[in-house]
């Protein structure tokens, strides 16, 4: 269900700050057999501009959540003596008031496994939990604790009819639906001088270590000490201490009191003073956030891909629900990590939720890997010590996440993005070949609008780009400071089929003139567009950059895919032997005004937008070569635009470029069949080939730029086809 207020102060003032995607719930660890029917939902979390409180803009509802699942507290040996710490400290801030308080009774909101509540038990009081899961509700009543099955409301509350000196909620007040209900329910069953303790993942030790996997579906809430003391202000409850611990990566636990009742300690104001200073409650320290996420995401894959290149195996240590927060959001998969090594038995013979890694008990494992991948990273130091022999055997130890105390023993990850920065000034000489074109025309547009004053756009009318003699003499005569090289001759997958000898040859005479032109007049920078074509056929497989040269291209591109990869090397040899520097733009399919509107050999995109205008036309169906199955990154020429200058500023070498989104050439089909009212017959050739079956791009190294789309398939198609309709005496055939 979409959240569109403020979880706190019911605000509509939200923004939404980090988003990590469309997920699976993260404890749907199910059977391998029903392995396919975990449903995804939205992960992302606004910020209320009215109480500076962070929460989910989404919620499973808590009967698929907390009716049934596998976490239990007391897998742990790390959890268990921070159970008996805190339960000790309670009771003594519980009884400075000198009240008679020789059997307290204390009820524990989500009480799990009864871990918490029975070191309680051992100090004598008297102990009630309520947990939701039956399956782990009856752990407890086993070893003695006294707990409900239910959730904790009003309703419960009322049901009830008890009072508590003590009321704890150990990692669970950010979980809960009802929140409000919650809240009213514990001020009715707290005695009038008791206390309501709050364990919580602290959010400003979320941010200081990177742990963006504690975001998940289960955690509705991320709280500062401010936001959770005014979350309760309305309802008569303030916090009256608080302290900070290590758990989980960093935890508070803030103790609340009917308003009044206890006096403010100083440590809780400084507190208060220190999130206040260092940006907290302010939107624009989680919008620097998400930027970090997604440079955390870069260098995760990154040692991931170096492992296995290196012919490394890797299983995850642990299983816990924020890994698949982090495996989900990396995208990884059985390809990259075989198993996750758990201890809690509850797990056994399950997989992952997302990533469909098989979970496996430690005792299973028959041999060790060669890295360990730790989810579980908030229990490091419990990890050290029970694994000290498996590290000094040579097995790696490889921590995702890095609590400040871990952070300067970090093993150093090359970050090969925004290295090599350049600053184009707005009457730096840019020459842009191809500009008549569908992406040059964006291009161009988009660098006057972004106010770039001495641009140089030639077209094959101002320039045969074949022709050396003349490109030597536009080179020389502009003299050009940087150089966007666009031109090329395709001609969709049947003509590039039918004319291979002419395709390979003409772009081969046309880059690498343009390439000698550039270098001979000391062009700085060079960003030349590849082609997705330069990647060989691995199947389903995700392409990155390095990925160029481990193949042959593709059979139905293969000649426009070799002159393209020449291209590169030429490039290569360039920036080796004479210092310019490049970027070669590595392109899914791009489409939008302008484009090349050709029925037999154009691109997918425009074909498809001119076929469905003359079906409508003349009464036709629309033919569609192959399966329709064919999966493709479609780009907006716009977004292609922006994206080309920030890999000019920002990056150097092959980059993928692309919108990030994977699509089937039959959603092209529905989005044209939904503009004309789904009245036009379509008909796939089975005779006809797909080309590739799928060929999309990590654009990590892109994202690093902050590049975000602005179109999505839908709309971009929409306004091409507009544009085609508008144009259609004027096109490019």
């Amino acid at each position: 269900m979409k959240i569109n207020k403020c979880r706190g102060w019911f605000s509509d003032q939200i923004e939404t700050v980090i988003d990590l995607g469309v997920q699976p719930w993260g404890n749907d660890f199910r059977s391998k057999d029903k392995k396919d029917e975990s449903e995804t939902y939205p992960l992302a979390v606004d910020f209320c501009h009215k109480c500076s409180l962070l929460s989910l803009n989404y919620t499973v509802p808590k009967e698929i959540m907390f009716s049934d699942h596998t976490y239990v507290s007391g897998s742990t040996e790390t959890l268990t003596n921070h159970f008996k710490e805190t339960a000790i400290e309670a009771l003594d801030i519980l009884n400075e008031t000198n009240e008679n308080n020789k059997k307290p009774k204390v009820l524990d909101i989500g009480s799990n496994d009864g871990t918490h509540l029975k070191q309680f038990k051992d100090l004598g009081c008297e102990v009630l939990g309520v947990e939701s899961a039956e399956n782990v509700a009856s752990i407890a009543q086993k070893n003695g604790i006294n707990t409900k099955v239910a959730y904790f409301n009003e309703k419960f509350a009322n049901d009830l009819d008890e009072r508590f000196n003590l009321i704890t909620a150990s990692g669970v007040f950010f979980h809960l639906e009802e929140l409000h209900s919650a809240i009213k329910a514990i001020k009715e069953l707290l005695s009038p001088n008791g206390i309501f303790v709050v364990q919580f993942i602290y959010l400003k030790d979320m941010v200081d270590n990177g742990a963006f996997d504690q975001i998940y579906h289960e955690h509705l809430v991320y709280y500062l000490f401010t936001t959770l003391d005014r979350l309760l202000d309305s309802y008569g409850l303030e916090i009256f201490d608080g302290t900070k611990r290590e758990i989980h990566g960093g935890s508070g636990i803030a103790y609340i009191a009917k308003k009044g009742q206890r006096k403010i300690k100083k440590r809780l104001i400084t507190i208060f003073d220190d999130e206040r200073d260092s940006g907290f409650l302010k939107v624009e320290k989680y919008h620097e956030w998400m930027k970090e996420i997604k440079d955390i995401k870069i260098k995760g894959r990154k040692f991931i891909k170096n492992a296995i290149s290196e012919g490394k195996t890797i299983y995850g240590m642990g299983a816990p629900v924020k890994g698949n927060t982090l495996l989900n959001y990396f995208e990884l998969t059985t390809k990259e990590i075989k198993y996750l090594v758990e201890i809690n038995p509850m797990r056994k013979n399950t997989v992952a939720p997302g990533s469909n890694i098989p979970v496996i008990l430690e005792d299973e494992v028959s041999e060790q890997p060669d890295i360990y991948y730790c989810l579980a990273w908030n229990f490091r130091k419990e990890m050290e010590i029970r694994y000290a022999d498996l590290e000094n055997s040579g097995v790696d130890f490889y921590y995702p996440v890095l609590t400040n105390d871990y952070k300067n023993k970090a093993k150093y990850v090359p970050d090969e993005v925004n290295q090599n920065k350049t600053k184009i000034k707005k009457n730096d000489k840019i020459l842009i070949t191809g500009s008549s074109g569908l992406v040059g025309t964006a291009l161009t547009k988009f660098l006057i609008n972004s106010g770039f004053s001495n641009i140089f756009p030639l077209s094959s009318k101002d320039c045969n780009l074949i022709d050396k003699n003349n490109v030597d003499k536009v080179f020389n005569t502009i003299k050009p400071d940087y150089v966007f090289h666009i031109a090329a001759r395709t001609l969709g997958l049947g003509g590039n089929l039918k004319y291979q000898s002419d395709v390979l040859y003409e772009n081969v005479m046309i880059n690498t003139n343009v390439i000698n032109s550039a270098r001979n007049v000391g062009v700085k920078k060079i960003v030349a567009m590849g082609s997705g074509c330069v990647y060989p056929d691995l199947g389903d497989d995700e392409l990155y950059e390095d990925q160029v040269w481990i193949g042959p291209p593709h059979a139905s591109q293969a000649s426009y895919g070799h002159s393209k990869r020449l291209m590169l090397a030429d490039l290569e040899a360039s920036k080796s032997q004479y210092g310019m520097d490049y970027v070669f733009a590595i392109s899914g399919n791009i489409y939008g005004p302008n484009d090349t509107f050709n029925l037999n050999y154009g691109n997918v995109v425009p074909s498809l937008i001119y076929k469905f205008l003359i079906a409508n036309r003349d009464d036709l169906p629309v033919n569609i070569w192959g399966t329709g199955k064919a999966v493709r990154d479609f780009s907006y020429s716009e977004d292609i635009a922006y994206a080309l200058l920030l890999i000019m500023e920002n990056l150097s070498g092959a980059i993928n470029i692309g919108s990030g989104f994977k699509h089937k050439i039959s959603d092209i089909a529905d989005v044209l069949s939904s503009i004309y009212d789904n009245k036009i017959t379509v008909e796939y050739d089975l005779s006809k080939p797909d080309g590739q079956m799928s060929r999309y791009y990590n654009i990590d190294k892109l994202i690093s730029t902050d590049f975000k789309p602005s179109f999505d398939l839908e709309k971009g198609i929409t306004k091409t086809h507009e544009w085609l309709c508008e144009n259609i005496d004027n096109i490019r055939t």
